[in-house]
């Protein structure tokens, strides 16, 4: 009988084990995840913020356009560089 009884312990230790080990892999993928998400969180996060500045005035358009005087003018430079 202690024979049988020790063997059922050994095999609920080794589904502990299984259980323990299992849970950590969960765990791993899950925080690789959340890496994951907090890159793109960040990339759409610019991409509000740059959407939400005012437009450039037509005084100071963003292409080369010549002046009267034969400058191209003051260009207007905007925070938060990179395609969305």
């Amino acid at each position: 009988m202690a024979e049988s009884t020790m063997e059922a312990i050994k095999k609920k230790m080794q589904a502990m084990r299984v259980e323990k080990e299992n849970a950590f892999d969960r765990a791993d993928q899950l925080e690789q995840r959340l890496v994951e998400q907090k890159y793109i969180y960040d990339k759409v996060s610019s991409c509000i913020r740059h959407l939400h500045q005012p437009p450039p005035s037509p005084h100071h358009h963003h292409c080369r356009r010549r002046h009267r005087n034969g400058s191209t003018g003051a260009r207007r430079i905007f925070p938060g560089k990179g395609k969305c």
